[in-house]
């Protein structure tokens, strides 16, 4: 005997169908590339039944590895559209970038997942070194088409880079800023930035993504209370110079190691941590400074010794570059033709100022060798005398015989070809600023090495910038931690012209401590 009998399902299951959770990316490329520190924007399409992008009973979530192939993540946003800033390390390897939307009522996941590459996003352009408290400081770099090697992106300030990427500005106030190759090999290289600091600190940043590269002890290993670090040059794109206690360390920048060991050989005491340094690929000597106690002009002559040789330099010429006895050194650089040093001094007894030049021995178009010689000497008027002692920045005409002369409130061009001088205003301060420093705009790897730009040898084939020696940076400020930069070019050659009506302006900016230019 079979008993049986009826059963109704009364549950629904067989009728309530879950609605399928849809994500769909018809403008999201399959692999995503984003620069370090932008912010990568993503609008996925989510349908939930017959609901487009729904705001109820949908979550979603914004997940990265932080190491390529790592499987712990962490969560960029909890929005739909994601608006996120990328911090992730600079790689070649791919991240993974996971989007999830979570059906909330029923407990299940959606994900959609796409490999992500992190690229620099810091290229050629004017760093600032910037405060905004007087303690700390950060860095902006201004990008733009006239600034910045091959690029047609229109201006682009990264402003406040340190702050960005770790959530505080970098403790300690700079002092000065130099860009550097650091070649580790003749395939690594590295660009880099030198940071000097008014505590007496300094370090290297690493400038694809301004972590730091290299920290004091790294840089000089004899650190100790005492240890004062002035300035940092660079010799032809192949030897770094530092200027410690008023000594000069050189060593070698195609190494793995940064490390400054023993001061350069001879008597070695830089005036005000000024020296010149060659780059246009002369045969020396190869820097170039004032020795305020003696009276007499230095020079590094050889650079493969350890430690470097330096020594008086004796050359006789148009002044004898051994007597020049109760001088100071204000400011110094190359001018006139691109390889001639030039010295202002300033006289302690009379208060007057006065201008030496040097050359560097370098090979003319004829591959005739030109020898290292004193070129000229000559005394500034005295009217000229409370201009420059007004000076925040004096600073030469790479390629001309001129003199700029920056002040509070103007810039002036003294004109020294020949010996005969000649100065006359060239720019004033908009209303309500004041110029706080002014330099020659030259491109960074320009500035470490002018054969790079050869057109038939060098390794860079593309044509310098057209401002490149011909405009002048100028920082001002409005209120204590409010500053702007201008770059303003020149006129006709050899006038010393500025034309203001052109400048650019670049604001944002806090107090600006130091700048220099970026190369590529």
């Amino acid at each position: 005997m079979v008993t049986g009998g009826c059963f109704t399902d009364k549950s629904g299951l067989d009728t309530n169908k879950i609605n399928d959770l849809v994500i769909e990316t018809p403008n999201i490329a399959s692999i995503l590339r984003v620069e370090y520190l932008e912010e990568l924007n993503l609008d996925p399409t989510v349908k939930f039944g017959n609901v487009t992008n729904p705001t109820t009973d949908v979550s979603y979530k914004w997940e990265i590895n932080q190491t390529p192939g790592a499987t712990q993540l962490v969560v960029l946003g909890n929005e739909r559209v994601l608006k996120a800033t990328i911090k992730n390390m600079i790689l070649s390897a791919s991240y993974k970038l996971i989007f999830t939307a979570r059906d909330e009522k029923h407990g299940i996941e959606y994900k959609k997942s796409w490999p992500l590459y992190v690229s620099s996003s810091f290229r050629e352009g004017i760093l600032i070194a910037d405060t905004k408290d007087g303690a700390s400081s950060d860095f902006s770099l201004i990008m733009d088409n006239d600034l910045t090697t091959s690029y047609t992106a229109g201006l682009n300030i990264k402003y406040n880079i340190i702050k960005t990427k770790t959530g505080s500005s970098y403790p300690g106030v700079v002092k000065n800023l130099n860009y550097a190759i650091h070649k580790q090999s003749l395939i690594l290289t590295k660009n880099v930035i030198t940071t000097i600091f008014e505590n007496k600190d300094i370090n290297m940043f690493d400038c694809l993504d301004y972590s730091v590269y290299k920290t004091a002890d790294k840089i000089f290993p004899a650190l100790n209370s005492s240890f004062d670090p002035q300035a940092f040059y660079t010799i032809n794109n192949a030897q770094w110079i530092l200027i410690a206690n008023n000594k000069s360390y050189v060593i070698n920048s195609i190494q793995v190691s940064t490390s400054f060991m023993m001061p350069a050989s001879g008597v070695n005491n830089i005036d005000n941590a000024i020296v010149v340094a060659d780059n246009s690929g002369g045969s020396g000597p190869y820097a170039f400074w004032f020795d305020n106690n003696t009276g007499k002009f230095h020079a590094i002559t050889m650079t493969f010794t350890t430690p470097a040789t330096s020594g008086e330099y004796t050359t006789q010429g148009a002044f004898n570059p051994g007597n020049l006895p109760g001088r100071r050194v204000v400011a110094a650089d190359v001018a006139v033709d691109g390889v001639t040093s030039a010295f202002l001094l300033k006289n302690s007894a009379t208060n007057s100022y006065e201008l030496c030049t040097i050359s560097f021995a370098y090979t003319d178009a004829n591959y005739n060798t030109i020898p290292s010689a004193p070129k000229l000497k000559v005394d500034f008027p005295a009217e000229l005398t409370p201009i420059l002692n007004s000076a925040v920045s004096v600073f030469f005409a790479m390629f001309d015989p001129i003199m700029y002369v920056a002040t509070p409130s103007k810039i002036y061009a003294v004109k020294f070809g020949g010996g005969v001088v000649s100065y006359s205003e060239k720019y004033s301060a908009p209303a309500g600023e004041t110029i706080t420093k002014a330099k020659l705009f030259v491109q960074g790897r320009y500035r470490l090495y002018r054969k790079d730009f050869d057109a038939v040898n060098g390794p860079i084939f593309e044509a310098p910038l057209a401002l490149n020696t011909k405009a002048v940076v100028v920082a001002t400020s409005k209120t204590a931690f409010q500053g702007d930069v201008y770059v303003i070019p020149f006129g006709a050659s050899g006038t010393g012209d500025l034309n203001a009506s052109q400048a650019k302006k670049y604001s944002g900016f806090g107090k600006i401590l130091d700048f220099t230019i970026q190369g590529q």
